[in-house]
């Protein structure tokens, strides 16, 4: 249970897309007027100031509504000021959780008046706890593994330690996840489920560094092909100037190739110019959502399922159908961690939505057929083998329904990009066009 002390007024110094954690480190920029006097503030008395997150990173001078309710004190380690610049480079360390109960928007900063909350030690000293926590150890490897962000010498700052909560914290702190999500770690109180909703959503991160590693070899894969099949034509060109053959006809394409080029310079200038532009917050996605729902319905079922590969004869097969098929969070933590050492395989696919195409490869059969076959949310197959592939769906959307914007959140995202890449790929085009003209650069063909 929450309790909270006695409570406190301190500079207010609100962060955007990123998440402090008590007894964490954190570094970070700050260039906003408020912040800056925030930030000033702490340093001419206690060192002491609040941290809270935004709740949509597009807001330039948050109120109190803007801001969500749980943040972390901190105390001002080290500051480096740019000269010439108000930029401040900054690093604090989290001292413990607090709740905003009030802000005064004042000059030059805002105070916060707070409620320090009091939070309960967890120690693992069960066997299943015990193995929860060895989980996101293992959890926090394999993500070092795919992500160039952090390495697996850092977890072992806290690898002896059986903290559940401390653990929790550490990982969330480090791993990048969105900033929404960073919040719901920091405003769960409770260490045991701390630590399961932590391993859950960086089992999720695993599963998307996975699937981006994949794209850029593919990408990769595309350039190496594009950049072989131009040294190739180059070779044929000069080929063809020393045979004194083709020289007619390289004009036009020698000029589109340079037109081409000069555009992906200046395209490429103005796309690292416009680089904080291309930021794309929850609300624009929702908005585009919300005026394009008609294009968002449905060709296959979705589904929130959890799967698993289990022997038929598995003594923990009767525990984890239970724990599987709870709204549990510890339970579904338990889920994941009798399964990590009992069964083949073990993923509830990030907690997100799945289409059904998805699931039924598992099983290897046609989604509509497997569909048909869920009793009381679970479907089993054994695959004669003594080994039970078993699926419990928790929630489902049918085929021609319109689906939820977490599911189409990747997809809104892309074009809403794309649209902005269009744009400046038009307007430079324009540009290039206009100063032709005012040059006199150009003939009509």
């Amino acid at each position: 249970m929450e309790q909270t002390l006695a409570a406190e007024r301190l500079p207010l110094l609100a962060l955007r897309g990123i998440t402090a954690f008590p007894g964490m480190l954190l570094s970070f920029d700050v260039e906003r007027t408020m912040s800056v006097g925030a930030l000033n503030a702490a340093i001419g008395g206690d060192q002491k100031l609040f941290l809270v997150t935004q709740r949509d990173i597009g807001t330039d001078a948050p109120h109190q509504e803007d801001l969500f309710e749980v943040g972390t004190v901190c105390t001002v380690r080290q500051v480096l000021r740019i000269p010439g610049n108000a930029l401040a480079k900054v690093m604090v360390e989290g001292n413990y959780r607090a709740r905003l109960r009030d802000m005064k928007d004042e000059t030059p900063y805002c105070t916060a008046f707070v409620e320090r909350i009091e939070e309960e030690t967890y120690y693992a000293h069960t066997p299943r706890e015990e193995a929860l926590i060895r989980r996101s150890f293992s959890l926090y490897e394999d993500y070092a593994s795919l992500s160039s962000s952090v390495t697996p010498e850092s977890f072992l700052r806290i690898v002896d330690s059986n903290d559940m909560g401390k653990v929790a914290d550490y990982v969330a702190q480090n791993v990048l996840m969105k900033h929404a999500e960073k919040q719901m770690v920091l405003e769960e109180l409770r260490p045991l489920r701390r630590i399961a909703l932590v391993n859950r959503l960086v089992s999720r991160e695993i599963n998307v560094l996975a699937l981006e590693k994949d794209l850029d070899e593919d990408t990769r894969d595309a350039m190496d092909r594009a950049q072989r099949d131009f040294y190739l034509r180059e070779q044929m060109k000069l080929i063809r100037s020393e045979l004194g053959d083709g020289g007619e006809d390289d004009g036009p394409e020698e000029l589109e190739d340079y037109r081409r080029s000069l555009l992906k310079y200046r395209y490429e200038q103005n796309f690292v110019n416009q680089r904080l532009e291309t930021a794309i917050t929850a609300a624009q996605i929702e908005r585009y959502y919300d005026s394009h729902k008609d294009n968002f319905q449905l060709t296959v079922p979705i589904v929130k399922a959890r799967f698993l590969n289990i022997s038929s004869d598995s003594p923990s097969l009767s525990v984890l159908k239970a724990k599987m098929s709870s709204e549990d969070p510890e339970d579904l933590a338990e889920a994941d961690s009798i399964a990590y050492s009992a069964a083949m395989r073990y993923t509830d696919y990030g907690g997100g939505w799945v289409d059904a195409v998805t699931l039924s490869r598992e099983f290897g059969k046609d989604y509509g057929q497997l569909l048909s076959s869920k009793k009381k949310g679970f479907i089993e197959e054994d695959d004669g083998k003594g080994n039970l592939s078993i699926a419990y769906v928790a929630q489902m959307i049918g085929e021609g329904e319109t689906g939820p914007v977490e599911y189409f959140e990747s997809r809104i995202r892309d074009i809403i990009l794309s649209t902005r890449k269009q744009a400046l790929l038009t307007g430079l085009e324009r540009d290039l066009l206009d100063k032709a003209k005012r040059q006199e650069n150009f003939e009509i063909y």
